[in-house]
């Protein structure tokens, strides 16, 4: 079909940076995961200090919200795939 041939190029564009934004967020989500294994070492020393344990509270909330966005950017990703199986398709 005419003017198709110039989607899958754009598709792969934006799945491209689709990745780019997972990279990122796996990223944070290790920098949240060791602080978080930091706090367990400190909790471990002292159980009863409540600032570290407000202050884990709050990181296994980031820990929650960072994987909700790469559980979205995964599905963004899943359908940019469908769609270029689509396009492949359309074009064969």
């Amino acid at each position: 079909m005419p003017g198709h041939s110039n989607d899958i190029p754009e598709l792969f564009e934006k799945r491209m940076q689709v990745i780019g934004r997972i990279s990122q967020e796996n990223t944070e989500l290790l920098r949240l995961l060791q602080l978080s294994g930091g706090h367990d070492i400190l909790r471990m020393k002292d159980p009863k200090l409540t600032e570290v344990n407000d202050i884990q509270n709050s990181t296994e909330t980031e820990l929650a919200a960072c994987q909700s966005r790469i559980d979205d950017l995964e599905l963004e990703m899943a359908r940019i795939d469908e769609e270029i199986e689509t396009a492949a398709e359309k074009e064969d």
